[in-house]
């Protein structure tokens, strides 16, 4: 048995996390003799590769392949946010960003700005005003003109006279 590191190890084609196996939905595409563990933080998320491919394993997404990410060139840019970058791009977890993240100016964890566009972390909020846009809270924001929960635009809220209901905000009330 080969140790990876952070509680990962080797042993033949089957990985194990602790003493669970994992990553069996990619076993027969990882190269189990070049595969090595490259980063991780604290207990939720690591980033492993091999001669061909980058992968993620996380809370935020099970183990994965990061579609197009290069292993040569591939690096961790803030494990505690899962952006990882290479020479093709930025990644959040396993998905890739359609921004530079590093040009990029957060509104807030969920929110930000690249360029004059908004984005929901890896989504374009379509038709947002980067100039006017503001964060009402966490995952929703607004615009001069239009209310975006989530990153979509709700038409069915007139902006100009939306207005926070006090106690509507707190956590259980969200989902």
């Amino acid at each position: 048995m080969k140790e990876l590191g952070e509680g990962y190890s080797l042993s033949g084609k089957s990985i194990y996390y602790h003493d669970s196996e994992t990553f069996t939905s990619l076993r027969k595409i990882i190269d189990h003799n070049t595969f090595e563990l490259i980063g991780s933080f604290e207990d939720k998320t690591f980033y492993f590769k091999d001669k061909k491919n980058v992968y993620v394993s996380s809370y935020m997404c099970r183990p994965s392949v990061i579609e197009g990410a290069d292993q040569e060139t591939f690096k961790i840019f803030d494990a505690s946010e899962g952006i990882g970058y290479d020479r093709n791009g930025y990644y959040w977890y396993d998905k890739k960003l359609p921004y530079d993240y590093s040009q990029a100016e957060p509104y807030n964890e969920y929110y930000l700005r690249s360029g004059e566009n908004v984005f929901f972390i890896t989504e374009k909020a379509e038709g947002a005003d980067a100039d006017s846009f503001s964060i009402i809270w966490q995952n929703i924001g607004r615009d001069k003109h239009s209310l975006y929960f989530r990153g979509k635009k709700d038409t069915n809220v007139a902006v100009d006279t939306f207005k926070m209901v006090p106690g509507c905000f707190e956590e259980f009330h969200l989902d």
